[in-house]
């Protein structure tokens, strides 16, 4: 089974070769807070069974699952490194407005 490549075959879902490959593009052995896995099995189980996902469809979801791991890892270590920001207080909401595509979601 092929990890990456929408072309080579059949994309891997499988949660090792997902965790593996966010911990070698992070350059980690391992998560610091595991709660996540549980349900990523979900996940990954409802894509394997549910979702009938043709080859693009199964790269372009591990691809954004180890992207989102990716994240986590980054967030773990920033975290890790500025401990501070947990204490860190938000007094009033924050409300962010902005047109479609411009990235307030993310933000």
């Amino acid at each position: 089974m092929s990890d990456g490549d929408p072309g080579s075959g059949t994309i891997s879902l499988d949660e090792k070769s997902i965790l593996d490959e966010a911990l070698a593009k992070v350059g980690r052995k391992r998560f610091d807070d595991d709660s996540f896995v549980v349900p990523m099995r979900v996940l990954l189980r409802s894509l394997e069974e549910e979702a009938n996902l043709n080859a693009a469809g199964r790269f372009t979801m591990r691809t954004r699952i180890v992207d989102l791991l990716v994240n986590r890892l980054r967030l773990e270590e920033f975290l890790r490194e500025h401990p501070e920001i947990r204490s860190e207080v938000i007094g009033a909401p924050l409300v962010i407005v902005g047109l479609p595509r411009t990235g307030t979601t993310m933000l």
